[in-house]
């Protein structure tokens, strides 16, 4: 039987990759889509979100245009910081216990000097 996988941003450059992988043969997971549509700054559509519980979970939703980021981060904080969260009170909330990966970016550290580099 084939472990269960929940994608957020599967549409996005890495979603669409990890798609390709899970199509191939002898891949041990199975993509588990999304009960219904969501907003991951919406916690009330999330509740009912997965018919059966993943057994893994790969967050890739967020705002990743980081121009975008400096021009509204109040929205981008609500997306990238209350977003997870929403969803990770979401999965524990039915009891998941599986793994989660969160897939973020170095410019969560803000503009760092070329002297700083790399981040340790």
């Amino acid at each position: 039987m084939k472990k269960r996988l929940f994608v957020t941003g599967l549409s996005g450059f890495v979603g669409q990759h990890i798609q390709s992988r899970l199509a191939s043969p002898g891949s041990s997971w199975e993509l588990l889509p999304a009960a219904s549509a969501y907003d991951l700054t919406n916690a009330d559509s999330l509740i009912d979100l997965w018919p059966e519980l993943p057994d893994a979970v790969i967050h890739l939703a967020g705002q990743t245009f980081v121009p975008e980021a400096f021009r509204d981060p109040a929205r981008t904080f609500d997306i990238n910081l209350f977003g997870t969260l929403n969803l990770l009170q979401a999965l524990k909330a039915r009891g998941f216990s599986g793994t989660f990966l969160y897939v973020s970016s170095g410019d969560v550290y803000g503009q760092v000097a070329e002297e700083h580099l790399p981040i340790t």
